[in-house]
């Protein structure tokens, strides 16, 4: 008798955690992915102290470049893969040519003296700085070559940039909260400001200082904070609330945010990170999902909702390049990256040419499909 019991027992407790799976995706139609390869990176591990999270600023991908930026300690890294499916792994922080050595040399830091953001990732895997003290934006390349764009230089007090397309940069300055302002290589007369919806950031409680940009090669600029229940999508003439999540922040009561203040409790986040690709926008979600660091929810340009991808391991951040999306994860001591293909449902679109600034002189829940990494 006893056997039956126990059967009945195990069935209840897995069709529990099945419904309990399908709430915690909400609306969802979710693809558990596996990645193409995944490569662990001990050079960065190497730069942190025991126990230490990465502390990520920026993540941008093109061109068989991953880029990253981080800070406390200062360092940047360039990770190369011959092809999408071939990771080569090397990271470069430091001339000359494809050093592994992360930081800052003394030759560096004459040229990039505080660098605050990745403005962007050209098609021949380019990478460019924004540096905070000059106002000067200068490529970095794996061969070692830098150099500043002739021409431009934004305010010593932008701190978060970003490329668009047909050669402009937007940019925010922290002495103008509200504004986005974009400058254009091909036009004279200055920079445009563009308005931000402040009332949205003021309804979330975000601070300015939390905006941060995401991008990629074909698509807009995106701004986002983690406490934000959208994205804003940034084009060089507007700026656009992408609309709510297909998971909804609801705002907690009043006693509830009290108590979370007297114990020093951070805010529940919606956003991780967030990026743009040819066709739309990608965010890795927090939430109060069990799944949350885990699901990327993609979106049209419209902001309608097409899918999402349930990564195997909690991610820090994420970018796209090459119809790829980049993972970039730390569990424990370990540093890893990781590409996945885009799923099916994602449209691509096209990648324009490039243009003069980016040129270089298990099943988890019922209903899952699982997609196989491409063949190398």
């Amino acid at each position: 008798m006893a056997c039956p019991i126990a059967a009945m027992l195990i069935l209840s407790c897995g069709q529990r955690q099945a419904r309990d799976a399908a709430r915690a995706l909400g609306r969802r139609v979710a693809t558990i992915e596996k990645p193409e390869w995944t490569v662990r990176e001990p050079a960065v591990e190497r730069l942190l102290a025991g126990g230490q999270r990465l502390n990520v600023v920026a993540f941008r991908a093109g061109g068989g470049l991953i880029a990253l930026l981080q800070h406390a300690p200062d360092a940047w890294w360039g990770f190369m893969f011959q092809a999408p499916g071939a990771p080569s792994g090397g990271a470069i922080g430091a001339p000359p040519h494809g050093m592994s050595a992360p930081g800052f040399t003394t030759e560096l830091r004459s040229r990039i003296k505080s660098p605050s953001d990745i403005v962007g990732v050209s098609a021949d895997g380019v990478a460019w700085y924004l540096d905070a003290a000059t106002g000067r934006i200068t490529s970095l390349s794996v061969s070692g070559y830098r150099a500043p764009i002739p021409g431009l230089r934004l305010p010593g007090t932008a701190r978060r940039a970003c490329a668009l397309a047909g050669g402009a940069i937007a940019f925010l300055d922290d002495t103008a909260p509200g504004r986005v302002f974009v400058q254009d290589l091909n036009r004279i007369g200055g920079d445009r400001s563009l308005t931000l919806p402040t009332q949205l950031l003021t309804d979330a409680g975000a601070e300015w200082s939390e905006l941060r940009f995401g991008g990629s090669l074909g698509g807009p600029c995106i701004l986002w904070a983690p406490v934000l229940p959208t994205v804003v999508v940034v084009t060089d003439s507007a700026t656009r609330p992408l609309g709510p999540f297909i998971e909804t922040m609801r705002p907690d009561p009043w006693y509830t945010r009290f108590r979370r203040w007297v114990e020093r409790k951070p805010s529940p986040v919606a956003a991780i990170s967030a990026t743009s690709f040819p066709g739309g926008v990608a965010v890795l979600f927090g939430g109060r999902t069990p799944y949350a660091h885990r699901l990327v929810d993609f979106y049209s340009k419209t902001g309608r909702y097409l899918e999402s991808m349930l990564l195997p391991k909690p991610a820090l951040s994420i970018a796209e390049g090459e119809s790829r999306l980049f993972v970039l994860s730390q569990i424990g001591g370990a540093v890893r990256l990781a590409s996945y293909i885009l799923p099916d449902a994602i449209p691509v679109g096209t990648i324009p040419p490039a243009t003069p600034l980016m040129q270089n002189p298990s099943k988890e829940f019922a209903g899952a499909r699982r997609r196989q990494p491409a063949s190398r």
